[in-house]
């Protein structure tokens, strides 16, 4: 009797970014992996999309969150995108100091304030929104609007299991 030795994880070909011949790599049956990858070509894509916006991707990310939730507090900023304190204050501060939000005082708890966009900031999330949009779309050219709807759904169980 003959044993075949089977990879627990089988060598997947992925094409080099520069488009030179693909190589074997032992990785792409894995969520993780190819997720992180996948975050590197979203955030190509929004590059690509706002060439001359002059913040990172956690400061946008806070702008668009902000925008979508006015009022919110830099702890339910934290909880919403997974960072610690520290980090979403330096993207508020870095916000402020742009002009694009304002700190308010909270009506509710004088310890806390509340972050709001100025007119500016605004202007801006106007300006970026159908250029995020436009970018995530791109990312998802290759698949059918099924297939999208599909990827979506299993990355929203994912991501309410584990984040």
């Amino acid at each position: 009797m003959s044993h075949v030795k089977r990879s627990v994880s089988p060598v997947r070909r992925s094409r080099l970014t520069d488009g030179s011949p693909i190589i074997e790599h032992p990785d792409l049956d894995k969520v993780g992996y190819l997720c992180r990858r996948v975050s590197v070509a979203s955030l190509e894509h929004l590059q690509e999309a706002i060439p001359d916006l002059d913040m990172n991707s956690g400061q946008l990310g806070a702008l668009i969150l902000i925008g979508g939730n006015p009022g919110i507090t830099p702890t339910e900023i934290c909880h919403a995108i997974g960072r610690e304190k520290p980090v979403v204050t330096a993207a508020i501060d870095h916000l402020v100091k742009r002009r694009l939000v304002s700190r308010r005082q909270s009506t509710t708890d004088r310890r806390s304030f509340s972050i709001h966009l100025t007119k500016m900031g605004q202007q801006l999330y106007d300006n970026v929104r159908p250029k995020v949009a436009l970018a995530d779309e791109t990312l998802t050219q290759c698949l059918t609007r099924s297939e999208r709807t599909t990827l979506l759904g299993l990355l929203y169980r994912v991501f309410e299991s584990e984040c």
